[in-house]
């Protein structure tokens, strides 16, 4: 990971530490940035009326809830490859006894 930041002037590294309560502790994370990312997230926050701890963590929930959904679908594909049935809504109606 040291390597990617090795182009940056260390001088010119921002660090933030974004601060998120869970059940009375509060979790710190330092996140180092270049100037350019800094000015893309603080705009991107500010235009979407957020803070930056909202925005990281809103983006850490949201790659973690693709990669379970990815999950489920390799899971439901590999069932479905192995047994592919598949019922029309029609028919899923009436098992269910909503016609």
């Amino acid at each position: 990971m040291q390597k990617e930041y090795q182009n940056f002037d260390v001088m010119n590294l921002m660090y933030y530490n974004v601060i998120h309560k869970v059940k009375e502790f509060i979790m710190v994370v330092s996140i180092r940035l270049n100037e350019e990312d800094e000015k893309l997230f603080r705009s991107y926050a500010q235009n979407n009326h957020m803070s930056l701890s909202e925005l990281f963590r809103s983006a850490v929930l949201e790659k973690i809830e693709d990669e379970y959904d990815l999950e489920i679908y390799r899971q439901s594909l590999k069932e479905y490859n192995e047994n592919p049935v598949s019922y029309s809504h029609e028919e899923v109606r009436k098992m269910l006894g909503i016609e």
